[in-house]
């Protein structure tokens, strides 16, 4: 292969520093990208945030990863609950403004700003002569606007990763569109479908869909899992303590309460024999386990680098995973990390792909709103069964996959 065939360029809106989950996928490809010899070029959005992602690590001090930057535009108001009157009319008025200018989805990050990360993408593949190119998806409107690009330079191979689903989850922010506003939406999906020479998606289950929705086009959509890096996890055996120590990391999503207010009673019932750690951005639901008389037993601590929380991890005896029915097929990352790390997941969700992921690789428990009494009983006697993971978790390693998108990338699949 030619030098100007191992450049690749990455297109990803969230990209660290810029802080978020939606910046992790793609800085750990980055990273071993650059390992497997290529010269990776990445277009990002400027990140207006003091915060800086947890995954800085990734991309920090490597010659051969160059990062373009854009200077995106998306209205403040809608990253934040209004705190006052004032907000709530200028939230409104842009409310109006972008549902007047644009179609579809007005809360897309890149909305405003496709046109702008369109030529930052025409100067980087020209002047490197690029012809990989990777955009990833959400926010959405960023996979459309580069792919129109694939009809004008047909000259480049466009690959289209969705790390969410887009017009298709029942529970999605997407459903509650207008049908007008939906059906634009999918066309907007429709397009990159026939647009880009393929669409990458992190599990089974949205291949599946994309393959029965788009059947003309079934070729294209091929599975880019979810992966894990050994910079960060480093398996290690449990220690049998009388205290049972439990983690619960990450964002904390809304519409968990049910659920929260059953592990605070069971926390309370344990009397301290149970003790969750929660590493987070957010204090949410400290009330529930406040009112619950938990509070005692419950630690709030900030989020930390992954690095940082791996090496506390693989101390817990499990993980907690609490999915609300939006999420409920969603196999994230953090199943595949906790796999690696030897860390049991407590799975609280109902059932689902998620739950069907945890029980068919023997990862740990899944519990529906019914069966946490029992299970937590079982917890503080010692009577569960300890779980033994049936998963090939050597083949999800982000050296692994990144060596599979390699062999995609120069044709051999």
């Amino acid at each position: 292969m030619n030098e100007v065939a191992k450049r690749i360029l990455i297109i990803s809106y969230i990209f660290p520093p810029f802080p978020g989950i939606g910046g992790r996928r793609w800085a750990k490809f980055a990273k071993y990208l650059t390992r497997e010899g290529y010269e990776v070029h990445l277009i990002c959005a400027v990140s207006k945030v003091m915060e800086k992602s947890v995954w800085m690590q990734d991309v920090m001090d490597n010659k051969n990863l160059f990062i373009h930057t854009v200077d995106a535009f998306y209205p403040t108001v809608f990253t934040r609950k209004s705190a006052n009157i004032f907000e709530k009319l200028i939230y409104k008025f842009w409310q109006i403004a972008t549902s007047f200018l644009y179609h579809g989805y007005i809360y897309d990050k890149a909305i405003y700003s496709g046109n702008k990360f369109s030529v930052k993408a025409k100067e980087v593949i020209g002047h490197y002569q690029i012809q990989n190119v990777v955009v990833t998806g959400a926010p959405f409107r960023l996979v459309y606007y580069i792919s129109r690009l694939r009809k004008q330079w047909p000259q480049f191979r466009l690959f289209a990763d969705f790390r969410d689903p887009w017009t298709w989850e029942p529970m999605s922010h997407y459903q509650q569109l207008s049908k007008k506003k939906l059906d634009y939406e999918r066309k907007l999906e429709a397009f990159v479908i026939k647009n880009a020479d393929t669409i990458l998606v992190p599990t089974k289950i949205m291949q599946e869909h994309l393959q029965i929705t788009f059947p003309e086009y079934q070729k294209k959509c091929l599975v880019l899992p979810h992966a894990w890096d050994v910079d960060e996890i480093k398996p290690n055996f449990k220690i049998n303590e009388q205290t049972i120590r439990l983690i619960w990391y990450g964002t904390l999503y809304s519409n968990l309460e049910s659920y929260i207010k059953l592990v605070a009673k069971e926390i309370k019932i344990a009397n301290g024999k149970i003790i969750l750690d929660i590493f987070s951005d957010t204090n949410n639901y400290k009330e529930l386990f406040d009112e619950a008389g938990a509070l005692s037993w419950v630690n709030y601590y900030s989020q930390l680098p992954s690095r940082e929380l791996y090496l506390l991890v693989r101390n817990y005896y499990a993980a907690i995973i609490i999915n609300n029915d939006t999420d409920k097929d969603h196999v994230s990352t953090k199943f595949i990390e906790l796999a690696a790390s030897q860390t049991p997941i407590i799975y609280i969700a109902n059932s689902g792909a998620a739950a069907d992921f945890v029980s068919v690789n023997d990862l740990g428990w899944h519990l529906n709103i019914h069966l946490i009494s029992g299970f937590f009983d079982k917890l503080r006697n010692g009577t569960l069964n300890k779980p033994s993971s049936k998963l090939d978790i050597e083949q999800l390693s982000f050296k692994n996959v990144t060596r599979e998108l390699v062999k995609l990338m120069e044709g051999q699949h």
